[in-house]
């Protein structure tokens, strides 16, 4: 709320997350919750297969439209609507 510009992205690099439990995906859930209230999108960049499996499983993925996962850090930054 007291950032200078208004928060438009969240970027989760998950190159280091290979997984994560039922607790970490209920955690997240309420992140994206929040986020979802201000009108902010979250951005996966460099998820692995296992990951992107978990998420579905606990009915997260659904929630990340196709074109907010990047295969590449670079690429998610890139991508950033500078408008």
């Amino acid at each position: 709320d007291g950032a200078p510009d208004k928060v438009r992205w969240v970027i989760l690099d998950c190159a280091g997350i290979s997984d994560i439990d039922y607790s970490a995906g209920q955690v997240m859930s309420g992140i994206m919750d929040f986020l979802d209230s201000r009108g902010v999108a979250l951005i996966l960049a460099r998820p692995d297969e296992v990951l992107l499996e978990t998420l579905r499983r606990y009915g997260i993925e659904s929630r990340i439209p196709a074109d907010h996962v990047f295969d590449d850090l670079s690429a998610a930054v890139a991508a950033f609507p500078r408008t």
